[in-house]
């Protein structure tokens, strides 16, 4: 790779940059997985009565419960706050035949593209920052395949932003 051009062996020859940009950042709570933070309050409220019991006993027993304390507490409350931080990370980049999500967090980077065609579903989340949901990616969960949303997050400018993604879909059609 070059310095002059970060995207050089990264683009085909007639590919080119449409767009880029990047999530707005601040903290939002996703209540999408209502269960989780159900169960990660849960943990929290066992785990403080577990600690208080066992503290009573003396020693440092109590202290065992910590981990689960922990475990609530991040699905409860610290997701938000890890995904707030991963956006803050996180880039876009729009070419005239891909979409590619760049993440560089905690000394790690990645960058994952998805193609863009003709019949590829498009969906616009309107809101004070928009979001385009422009790919699928199929993870393997405990019970079988699932497709997973691929999105350009929080965009100030979502609403354009989709409209070259269907400007890209023609040129292709």
């Amino acid at each position: 790779m070059s310095d002059q051009d970060p995207w050089a062996g990264l683009l085909d020859p007639d590919e080119v940059i449409l767009w880029q940009g990047h999530p707005k950042p601040g903290l939002t709570f996703d209540f999408s997985q209502p269960m989780l933070i159900v169960m990660g309050l849960f943990f929290m409220g066992f785990s403080i009565f577990w600690m208080q019991t066992a503290a009573q006993a003396g020693g440092y027993f109590w202290t065992f419960g910590l981990i689960f304390f922990g475990i609530g507490f991040f699905n409860a409350i610290g997701v938000h706050f890890w995904k707030a931080y991963l956006r803050s990370k996180t880039h876009y980049t729009l070419t005239t035949k891909r979409g590619f999500v760049a993440t560089n967090a905690l000394g790690r980077r990645r960058l994952k593209s998805y193609p863009i065609q003709p019949d590829t579903q498009l969906e616009l989340i309107d809101g004070p920052y928009a979001s385009v949901v422009f790919a699928t990616t199929r993870r393997r969960g405990k019970n079988g395949w699932y497709e997973v949303p691929i999105t350009f997050e929080r965009l100030e400018d979502g609403r354009d932003v989709l409209g070259l993604i269907r400007d890209v879909q023609k040129a292709m059609a």
